[in-house]
């Protein structure tokens, strides 16, 4: 009886194995065709993602926040209240932070029709 109890054990731990490594492969292989399909969609398409290129992300910000915005280096142009700052002319080191009224702002993204963040916007909110 002792034996017959050790080769069921014996016959469940081999199930389970078989199992999980069927688990395994079937993962490893719905992981390649995900990468092999996220490729040709970047070679044929060049985008991996959507979304609608009108719909603008809005948020609002503190003063602090633009000027740790402004600290990084921009990879694209900022308009602050009129001022138009170029990414590849703008110095974070030598910008004049007075010129930036100490307000609430309202931060908009812009993006191109191709979906592209062209500019980001800095409007503030007087109180």
């Amino acid at each position: 009886m002792e034996q017959m109890n050790e080769y069921i054990h014996q016959i469940a731990a081999i199930f389970i194995f078989c199992f999980a490594f069927a688990i395994l492969i079937y993962s490893c292989k719905k992981l390649n065709n995900l990468i092999i399909t996220t490729k040709e969609t970047m070679q044929n398409t060049n985008t991996i993602y959507e979304k609608d290129v009108n719909e603008e992300k809005s948020e609002l910000i503190s003063y602090y926040e633009v000027v740790s915005f402004l600290l990084n280096d921009i990879d694209t142009d900022v308009w602050i209240d009129g001022t138009l700052l170029k990414k590849y002319e703008f110095s974070p080191l030598s910008y004049q932070y007075d010129n930036v009224a100490v307000n609430s702002y309202r931060k908009t993204d812009i993006y191109d029709e191709n979906g592209i963040l062209i500019r980001v916007e800095f409007h503030s909110i007087h109180h």
